[in-house]
């Protein structure tokens, strides 16, 4: 009876071990809404920004789904908005890329947004815990 040879593969068919990969459990089912990764914050706008020219800008990473820029009780432009993409990884691939924060000759804040707007507001989704 020889001995096995040394660094012998592992038997076919042996399971990976379980939760070997990805620090976080991923969901399984995508959320109905937009999920946060879809979403980018954008800020410091100029005044005379419209969506289109925002759609123009960012259509270039992935196709824009919707922009919606905020304005105050008067109309006026507040400097910040919203585009949401069509793709799970287009918000990411703009804030990876320099080119994206730079718009009209002018650098602007661009982030993926949380899941809920800069003020915390109350939460579309309900909050994530426990089920009673």
């Amino acid at each position: 009876g020889a001995p096995p040879p040394v660094g012998a593969p592992p038997p076919v068919g042996a399971p990976p071990p379980v939760g070997a990969i990805g620090s976080k459990p991923q969901p399984q089912a995508a959320p109905s809404a937009s999920s946060p990764h879809q979403r980018l914050f954008v800020a410091g706008l100029p005044k005379t920004v419209t969506e289109d020219a925002l759609w123009q800008h960012f259509k270039w990473w992935g196709t824009v789904d919707s922009v919606d820029l905020k304005y105050d009780l008067d109309g006026g432009f507040r400097g910040f908005g919203f585009v949401t993409f069509a793709e799970k990884d287009a918000a990411q691939k703009v804030t990876d890329s320099k080119e994206a924060s730079y718009f009209n000759g002018k650098w602007i804040d661009v982030q993926i947004a949380s899941g809920a707007g800069p003020r915390g507001g109350k939460g579309e989704k309900g909050e994530k815990g426990e089920k009673g």
